[in-house]
């Protein structure tokens, strides 16, 4: 009986063995799901799409510029990796979502008519004019801004609202809708032509705008160089050159890795 006891007692070892194995494993399997999931939602350090910026109608990749035509009189320039989705018309209004990037909209006067453009938990409305949208996203959140160059546009969020003139710029995220500024439509439309421009814009801030036109991704590794003000003109197109200016200026070093990877110290 003894000898039986212990035979049991082995094979329920086993089996309890098998039990916790399959636990870990199902748990291991769930934890990658998760992962797999978050990074489909929010791609690490904005390497790749999101899975709502690739199923939208329009796209660019990094670096790209296109130009589109909606509803037959609404002229759509997309800027560098954005997405814009097009959503079912209510009433008689148009609507388009900017899921992520940025984007300039034109239209002239519509008949009975109007322009709805969905940005984060927001919305610009318009009747007929130009105006810029710009929606970044950071894990959950988007920090949107909307910039008026001709005509009059609307952006609601919630119960707040905010009336634009050409000129004028409003931004909204989750501390609420900003108050009005006045900008310079040539400094604020120069993406437009292909430019970037950084006034004494922080280095850290910099990057971030620097990942948006160039394959690959630079990493600053200092905090210190995060800080420090970075000024100039720069073509979209060969953000390389922004690179080397921070070589000279700041005395930065540049470790290239394969994949357009940069380490920036």
């Amino acid at each position: 009986f003894q000898a039986e006891d212990g035979i049991r007692d082995a094979q329920e070892s086993r089996g309890l063995g098998d039990v916790y194995k399959r636990q870990a494993l199902g748990g291991g399997v769930a934890a990658l799901a998760a992962a797999s999931a978050y990074g489909v939602t929010n791609p690490p350090f904005g390497l790749w799409p999101s899975l709502a910026a690739m199923r939208a109608d329009y796209r660019t990749a990094t670096g790209q510029q296109r130009h589109v035509t909606f509803a037959g009189d609404v002229a759509i320039s997309l800027n560098t990796q954005t997405s814009l989705a097009i959503r079912s018309a209510e009433g008689m209004q148009d609507r388009i979502e900017l899921v992520v990037g940025e984007a300039s909209f034109a239209t002239s006067a519509r008949v009975a008519r109007s322009l709805m453009v969905l940005a984060g938990d927001g919305r610009t409305i318009a009747e007929s004019g130009r105006f810029d949208v710009r929606c970044m996203t950071t894990g959950e959140r988007s920090s949107v801004t909307v910039t008026c160059f001709e005509g009059a546009v609307r952006i609601e969020r919630g119960a707040d609202v905010a009336d634009l003139q050409p000129g004028q710029r409003v931004g909204y995220g989750h501390d609420g809708l900003s108050q009005i500024a006045v900008v310079n439509p040539e400094i604020a439309s120069e993406w437009h032509r292909g430019i970037v421009e950084f006034r004494a814009t922080p280095l850290v801030e910099a990057i971030e705008e620097i990942n948006r036109y160039r394959p690959g991704h630079v990493f600053l590794m200092s905090a210190a160089l995060g800080r420090k003000p970075l000024s100039g003109l720069f073509r979209i197109d060969q953000m390389d050159d922004a690179l080397l200016a921070l070589e000279r200026v700041f005395g930065a070093k540049l470790q290239h890795l394969p994949g357009g990877i940069v380490l920036l110290s």
